[in-house]
């Protein structure tokens, strides 16, 4: 009862809110496990109907629904505790998308030079738009058999060079009524990380899997609520806007081509990241014999 009570008067299908399809079964069975231990039913059965008390219970407090929220205007999209960036990385040679991945700045130098691009070919900067778009209702216009439509406002992401596709990578493309739609969704509605839904109801888990051609975001049909809105750029992180203004050098690190971090130059080409007192950051291929 006392999981009952906890969720009375906020049953629904609202952010913060639980089934009712759950709540109505678990007051049943409630209703009739105080039947069977009136009856004075057998050990067994009052034991299983324990267990399908204990189970439905749990799928009730699990069946809280996720604030639904929108995102409008242009952001990096960061992994909460991490230094990882969704990065639109260098165009596939032989098609029309962008490779992506969550990556940091080493990664993003250590991708640059293994495939003999800059870093500033990549980017962390996206644009979330509302678009509105014709969603099927799946009934059926009886005189001309066409699939009746509504207009539903939706979120579409938008990198450089195109819009983000379901599984995270850039489509070189200007036709916005092309781009799929997102959801984005906040356990608590004061959190400041969210999970993202895809457009085939499948929610992003954070890192990215190889599925020819393309690394393509994992997902998952459990939300993820790890991902957070941030106004750092890739050229804010290299520095390569920044003033050219004299600054000290204040701290050294050193990376292999492979983004592997070493405590010093390693024979051959390096990575070398600079941290100057003013705040930037700079990069810079080096060479030891």
């Amino acid at each position: 009862m006392a999981v009952l009570d906890s969720c009375k008067g906020n049953i629904g299908t609202e952010g913060g809110q639980y089934s009712p399809d759950i709540y109505d079964e678990l007051d049943q069975l409630i209703t009739d496990a105080a039947e069977i231990a009136n009856n004075g039913d057998t050990q067994y059965n009052m034991d299983q109907m324990a267990i399908k008390l204990a189970n439905t219970a749990q799928a009730l407090m699990a069946s809280r629904m996720p604030y639904e929220f929108f995102i409008e205007g242009t952001y990096a999209i960061n992994i909460a505790d991490t230094e990882k960036y969704l990065t639109q990385k260098n165009k596939n040679a032989s098609g029309s998308n962008y490779y992506a991945a969550f990556t940091d700045y080493a990664g993003v130098v250590a991708d640059a030079t293994k495939n003999n691009v800059e870093p500033t070919d990549f980017s962390w900067t996206f644009t979330f738009k509302k678009i509105t778009k014709q969603v099927p209702t799946g009934e059926y216009d009886e005189t001309t058999g066409d699939d009746i439509t509504v207009p539903v406002e939706q979120t579409s992401i938008y990198g450089n060079n195109g819009y983000v596709t379901t599984l995270g990578y850039v489509e070189e493309s200007s036709n916005e009524a092309a781009a799929p739609a997102f959801r984005f969704f906040k356990k608590e509605v004061d959190d400041e990380v969210f999970a993202i839904m895809n457009e085939n109801g499948d929610y992003w888990t954070g890192c990215f899997v190889w599925q020819s051609l393309y690394d393509k975001a994992n997902v998952s049909k459990t939300p993820s609520y790890i991902f957070m809105l941030s106004d750092m750029t890739l050229e804010t992180a290299t520095g390569v806007k920044a003033e050219t203004a004299a600054a000290a050098v204040v701290g050294t690190q050193y990376y292999t081509v492979s983004g592997t971090k070493v405590s010093a130059p390693q024979k051959g080409i390096n990575i070398r990241v600079q941290k100057l007192s003013d705040g930037r950051t700079v990069t810079s291929k080096i060479m030891f014999m």
